[in-house]
């Protein structure tokens, strides 16, 4: 009987004569109508939510995914042997190339006196320059620096580089002269760099 009347099928007069049962039940289920109301509240609320979710799931879902870069990552830790290994060989090859400049110079030089005159003032100007490079080849740099022989094949080059010089004149009348002035200049820049010596401008060099 109690559930006909929870679902309407009877009246809580019919299921009672009890005036004070008829106002504690009349209360219980209006109770219960509420607490269904706040469920059904809950419901709707949770209902909403679901679908904002779903929302945002296809949103992701037809979203073109990102492209995940994975940079490695690498840790190096060099003994100091290694280290002194690799400056050892650094050094190395750079005093390798240092020493080739001068046998390359002396060879630059010799063509040069092929093409000029005997009697040239110039002849004897470069075969001092000759011999002052090989006194200083194989040398440190900070004596290289020092060294008259660098000093004087400097103001030879500059002689080149002035149109107005003599020794430029001469070479300049000579088959291929400022062509191998050219290159004389490229090698003494090489040597300067490593010394730290000025070095020739840049477009007198070849």
């Amino acid at each position: 009987d109690f559930g006909l009347v929870a679902t309407g099928g009877m009246s809580v007069e019919e299921y009672t004569d009890d005036k004070k049962l008829a106002l504690d039940l009349k209360n219980k289920l209006r109770m219960a109508i509420m607490e269904v109301e706040h469920q059904r509240d809950l419901l709707d609320i949770k209902n909403d939510a679901i679908s904002d979710l779903k929302e945002m799931l296809k949103t992701v879902l037809h979203k073109p995914a990102q492209p995940i870069t994975i940079a490695p990552v690498f840790d190096i830790n060099a003994s100091p042997s290694v280290v002194a290994d690799i400056d050892a060989n650094i050094t190395s090859n750079i005093q390798i190339e240092i020493n080739q400049q001068f046998p390359a110079i002396q060879g630059k030089l010799n063509e040069l006196l092929e093409k000029l005159p005997s009697d040239s003032d110039d002849v004897k100007e470069i075969k001092d320059i000759q011999t002052s490079l090989k006194d200083i080849e194989g040398k440190a740099a900070e004596e290289v620096k020092e060294s008259a022989a660098m000093a004087k094949f400097s103001t030879f080059l500059e002689g080149l580089e002035s149109a107005e010089g003599r020794a430029a004149k001469t070479i300049n009348g000579v088959m291929k002269g400022v062509e191998t002035a050219q290159k004389l200049a490229g090698h003494y820049n090489k040597i300067a760099q490593w010394c730290g010596l000025p070095i020739v401008p840049e477009p007198f060099t070849k």
